[in-house]
């Protein structure tokens, strides 16, 4: 099946899917060949697609997915290969929340870096996950 990945600056991956697992509001969802018809809305966090001679993860923003009997077609606002994302703005984030608690802020803008948090939390997990950590050898 035809999987996609799409932010509103380009396709961030196409091809040839064994099969797509993504993270929706209602859960994480696999979608194989031949799923019946979805268009379901999807939260950060990773998604992992399978082909025939690899396996691929993403972190994705909020957004949608459309899923056809032949197709997958995820939009998301930002889409970051998993061996790309850097703990770096994680820890900006942590920062500008324990900021914003002790701060007075209106609550649009608490809500906003709640959100950010959020995200960048979502990320910290994929890092985890397939970052290897080396230690110095003595």
């Amino acid at each position: 099946m035809l999987a996609q990945i799409i932010t509103l600056e380009k396709i961030e991956w196409s091809g040839e899917a064994t099969s797509v697992t993504l993270p929706t509001t209602d859960g994480q969802i696999t979608i194989l060949p031949g799923h019946r018809k979805l268009i379901c809305a999807v939260e950060a966090g990773e998604v992992n697609i399978k082909t025939k001679q690899d396996s691929l993860s993403f972190f994705i923003t909020e957004g949608c997915a459309e899923i056809t009997e032949t197709e997958v077609s995820v939009l998301a606002d930002l889409a970051t290969k998993a061996a790309d994302l850097t703990l770096a703005r994680v820890e900006e984030a942590k920062k500008a929340a324990a900021t914003a608690k002790l701060e007075k802020i209106d609550d649009v803008e608490f809500a906003s870096i709640e959100s950010n948090l959020r995200r960048e939390l979502a990320k910290e997990k994929i890092i985890q996950k397939y970052k290897i950590k080396t230690r110095p050898i003595i």
